[in-house]
């Protein structure tokens, strides 16, 4: 569960008279508008293994919070998202057993700028809830026995 390191952002910040992009041969193209903020993308694949990826966020600070405002998407690797647990990000068809990605997640995925594999993140998933319920069942012994203390 990786960033692919052949691949390299280029920042929309960063460009100066946008001759970076001069040239470039267009691979792939994608776009996704969730509602949320932080899952709007726009991203742009290169054939020079470079990308650049826009977003859409709100501003906060002003009396126009319902203007949209472009900004740089900056894409993290995979295990930088929840540590690598996707489980709020996706949703397993019960009669394929074929998981299903959140659209800006299969889109990192399809461009293969993100390498992970449904196993790697099957396992993450799988590991965190044994380690939650873990938590769970050491502070019900703990509460157990603060309770029982008391009753004596």
């Amino acid at each position: 569960m990786e960033l692919n390191k052949d691949y390299k952002q280029i920042y929309a910040h960063t460009l100066k008279d946008y001759n970076e992009l001069s040239g470039k041969v267009v691979d792939k193209i994608a776009f996704t508008d969730d509602g949320y903020h932080d899952e709007n993308m726009f991203i742009i694949t290169f054939t020079d293994k470079t990308f650049i990826t826009i977003g859409v966020r709100y501003r906060d600070l002003d009396n126009h919070d319902d203007e949209p405002q472009i900004e740089d998407y900056y894409v993290m690797p995979p295990k930088c998202m929840n540590g690598g647990d996707f489980g709020c990000h996706l949703w397993v068809d019960n009669k394929t057993s074929e998981i299903h990605y959140d659209k800006w997640i299969q889109i990192l995925k399809d461009f293969d700028i993100w390498q992970m594999s449904d196993s790697e993140v099957t396992e993450v998933i799988e590991k965190n809830k044994k380690a939650e319920e873990e938590r769970e069942y050491q502070q019900y012994l703990r509460l157990k026995e603060k309770f029982e203390k008391k009753q004596v």
